[in-house]
């Protein structure tokens, strides 16, 4: 096995697309979507004053074909680290890019490659799948849920709930009706997002992160106007041809939103929150039930990431793991 190594992404751009599925469970590995994490790193003021910009794309050949690409970033401060690209961000899991070929001992080598490359800094991946082909050789440190909606339908996955789940989505919506409230699901495809609709999200989620305990001065709020475009889940949506914003309004108001990226059937939400003014009537809950509501007598999947919220389990969400860990020469779980 050889190497190449590139600081710029754009230079491994046909390496990448060779080696990339189309799989849509697979779009935080493709070269989009880390095109937009490289340029997010590189342009950011926080790891510009840290000296935090450094990237090192490293792809993998066999027989001059590339079989893999480890997307790297390279932290000087507060520690001397090896990092996935994304870290630090709202991706999902992240990974090395590799063909589905590629066997466990190829991938040993190319982990051992990366800490002999780097012998100074610290091997820290974060967000790594158990599905992963190197999950098995990190030592974990923390582990994180993710969570799965699937079903062969929306009635099917509706009918799957307990009974106490669908009485309170019952409850909710009779709660709208028996207040008078006109509400509905309104879906906003990449091209009809602007800065308004973003911005508009954006104060949902910051109120919502205050109310998680997140604390923010008024220079801090002041400055999420302008932040919100440099947010990676807005600008990725905001750019991609996948990115979707679904809203539940309620008297043409916002009370609930999620952004994330839809490929037919299969939906990433890497963000969702509600405004609390609206709790009675539980809108997070209700915003994705007339989300699924589009997948009637068709199977779907609803990726809700990562987070331990209770309504993810509610809603019959399958968790799997990932993990943050490291790796050296002799590490294996």
């Amino acid at each position: 096995m050889e190497y190449l190594i590139f600081d710029n992404i754009e230079k491994t751009r046909d390496y990448w697309l060779s080696i990339q599925t189309d799989a849509p469970e697979n779009y935080y590995q493709s070269y989009e979507f880390n095109f937009m994490c490289y340029v997010n790193r590189k342009t950011s003021l926080s790891n510009i004053l840290r000296g935090n910009t450094t990237c090192r794309f490293i792809v993998f050949t066999n027989a001059e074909e590339p079989i893999a690409i480890a997307p790297l970033v390279l932290d000087e401060h507060p520690c001397k680290a090896i990092r996935l690209l994304g870290h630090g961000t709202n991706a999902g899991t992240l990974d090395f890019v590799y063909r589905d070929s590629l066997g466990r001992d190829e991938m040993k080598d190319i982990l051992d490659t990366v800490h002999n490359l780097f012998a100074d800094y610290r091997l820290d991946f974060i967000f790594v799948s158990q599905r992963s082909k190197m999950y098995s050789f990190l030592e974990p440190s923390e582990q994180f849920e993710n969570y799965m909606i699937a079903a062969s339908g929306y009635q099917n996955w509706f009918d799957g709930l307990s009974k106490k789940t669908r009485q309170n989505i019952r409850t909710s919506y009779n709660r709208l009706s028996n207040d008078g409230l006109c509400f509905g699901l309104k879906k906003i495809v990449q091209q009809e997002i602007d800065d308004t609709l973003l911005q508009e999200i954006d104060a949902i989620y910051q109120k919502r992160r205050q109310d998680w305990g997140y604390k923010s001065s008024a220079w801090q709020q002041f400055k999420r106007i302008r932040a919100s475009k440099r947010d990676l889940v807005y600008q990725t949506v905001s750019s991609s041809p996948s990115g979707v914003i679904y809203q539940l309004l309620v008297n043409d108001k916002c009370a609930a939103f999620l952004a994330g990226y839809q490929f037919k059937n299969y939906i990433h939400v890497p963000r969702l929150a509600i405004d609390d003014e609206f709790s009675r009537y539980s809108p997070g809950m209700v915003l994705i039930n007339e989300c699924l509501k589009q997948f009637e007598g068709e199977p779907f999947e609803f990726n809700l990431g990562r987070g331990s919220e209770g309504y993810k389990k509610k809603l019959n969400g399958v968790p799997t793991l990932s993990v943050r860990g490291t790796y050296t020469i002799m590490g294996e779980k």
